[in-house]
């Protein structure tokens, strides 16, 4: 059980495996996010990096992929960013092209 108030937690934590609550996959906490999450007042993670990660593109845009075309060359492409939208979705090649 991980404490409610951040305040709470020590280092201690940093030698635990703490098993996620919707992965159910195990995870640790490093000093340096103990800091973080105190000097911040974020109260701590109750799940593994990977699955709030998930989470997190859930929130941004339901982690929906479609096929899409390159706005550049045209190429079938998957994307999660639809150009009925207003995005511009680019291949890999075509976007290292503008980037670089």
């Amino acid at each position: 059980d991980l404490p409610d108030d951040i305040k709470e937690a020590g280092y201690e934590l940093c030698d635990l495996a703490i098993i996620g609550d919707v992965s159910l996959k195990p995870f640790r906490i490093t000093k340096r996010e103990v800091d973080i999450y105190k000097r911040n007042g974020i109260s701590l993670p109750l799940d593994a990096p990977y699955q709030r990660m998930v989470d997190r593109f859930k929130i941004l845009n339901n982690f929906k992929i479609s096929k899409e075309l390159c706005y550049k060359c045209g190429n079938s492409i998957d994307s999660s960013y639809k150009t009925s939208e207003g995005f511009k979705p680019y291949c890999e090649k075509c976007y290292q092209e503008e980037i670089l």
